[in-house]
């Protein structure tokens, strides 16, 4: 093996790194134990895993030859090992982090992490995928020796402090229900600092919030940005991960296109598979496929069994955002209900157990358990009983059980 043979990857690492700002960071970034040995790191294209890998190697680091990032889909890896590239780096660079991003890329990748973990135990490895990443049923077993995190899109507090340039804490799930009117009052005076208000960021966040690329874009040019990925999950990701024929990913679209512009409804199997012209059992794989790549959103009935876990109660795309993006690019109507309930459920359903509910939309499942219904100024408080809750749009302050929607976007 040449001595230079990982210099090509030096210099692309030094280059991204030098320009990747440390201003903002993701709420996951304090989370990871940056410690562990062999980390795996997956997520929807798009929601800033690259970033936050570049951020840890430039907070550590510097721009200097100990950290070491590298894309799987880097052309200057062709015909190589990973483990050649490991033991290079830590030899004659002295190299402590080896970041793989985009690692479902790579052929064999889990035989080659495990090979890079037996053979330099003291060499750092941090891997990045999609999120069908199947980690967990790895042929190789690598849950049992890599700590797994899942970066979700940012929050609406995410998106407020990076589009602002300001810092406001996260609240407890708890803090929310019984301290809103004053959690809603301190975040609205930061804001007046700003001259925007919460309900206008709110929509905004709707709008093009759930994804850090959307600064100094236009909005179509954002959805068009959007809705590439989109695509490349589905051709590419969902593709390699799942290995499907080449006749499926126009069905997925298809599938997709169909979620955006229905109501999040329980899914008649039946009528969708009639719809797209497969079979039954294919159906149910399509739908698994795109919650697993993170495209969508499975809201599980109460209950347990066998049919609770293969028949969801209801459906959603993944972020208002992904609604908005493929809504408006594809000519499809998106209603503001669903948009209320995506929200909701996108920013809840990274931190607590959520499931549906025989008459209400939504239960946390915390002790004790919490009902919610969501909805708009005129949402009936009749359905209000203890530990349920009213989560209403277009409300600046709430009152006892009423709160307003947008204060949920601020739990990470």
């Amino acid at each position: 093996m040449r001595s230079t043979v990982i210099e090509p990857f030096f210099a692309t690492s030094q280059r991204l790194i030098a320009r990747t700002s440390t201003a903002f960071t993701r709420f996951l970034f304090a989370q990871i134990d940056w410690r562990q040995p062999l980390i795996v790191l997956v997520g929807m294209r798009g929601v800033g895993k690259t970033t936050l890998l570049l951020q840890h190697l430039k907070n550590t680091f510097g721009v200097g030859s100990q950290g070491l990032y590298i894309s799987a889909d880097d052309v200057n890896l062709s015909g190589l090992r990973l483990v050649d590239i490991a033991k290079e780096f830590t030899e004659k660079f002295a190299g402590k982090t080896l970041v793989l991003d985009e690692i479902h890329k790579y052929p064999n990748w889990n035989q080659e992490l495990k090979n890079i973990a037996d053979s330099y135990p003291d060499l750092k490895v941090i891997a990045s995928g999609s999120s069908s990443l199947d980690i967990l049923k790895g042929q190789y077993d690598l849950s049992r020796r890599s700590l797994v995190y899942e970066l979700p899109q940012l929050s609406l507090r995410e998106f407020i402090n990076f589009s602002l340039d300001i810092h406001l804490e996260a609240h407890k799930l708890n803090d929310v229900l019984r301290n809103h009117p004053a959690l809603a009052a301190g975040i609205t005076e930061e804001l007046q600092k700003k001259n925007v208000t919460a309900l206008e960021r709110f929509n905004h966040y709707l709008d093009y919030g759930a994804y850090p690329y959307f600064q100094n874009k236009e909005v179509e040019d954002f959805y068009r940005q959007v809705v590439n990925a989109v695509n490349k999950v589905i051709y590419e990701d969902i593709s390699s991960s799942f290995n499907t024929s080449a006749q499926a990913a126009p069905t997925l679209q298809r599938l997709l296109n169909l979620l955006t512009s229905s109501e999040p409804f329980e899914p008649n199997v039946d009528a969708i598979a009639r719809n797209l012209g497969i079979a039954r059992d294919t159906t149910y794989n399509y739908l698994d496929y795109l919650e697993k790549s993170g495209l969508t959103r499975h809201l599980q009935p109460s209950g347990s069994g066998a049919r609770a876990v293969r028949k969801p109660a209801k459906i959603y795309l993944a972020n208002p955002t992904l609604y908005n993006a493929l809504g408006q690019i594809k000519g499809l109507e998106v209603k503001r209900g669903t948009l209320r309930e995506s929200f909701f459920l996108s920013q809840l359903q990274n931190l607590y157990k959520v499931t549906g509910h025989e008459a209400r939309d939504f239960v946390i499942h915390s002790k004790p358990a919490i009902t919610f219904e969501v909805g708009g100024r005129g949402k009936s408080k009749e359905v209000l009983t203890e530990n349920t809750y009213l989560a209403v749009d277009d409300l600046i302050y709430g009152v006892g059980q009423t709160i307003p929607l947008w204060l949920f976007g601020f739990l990470y």
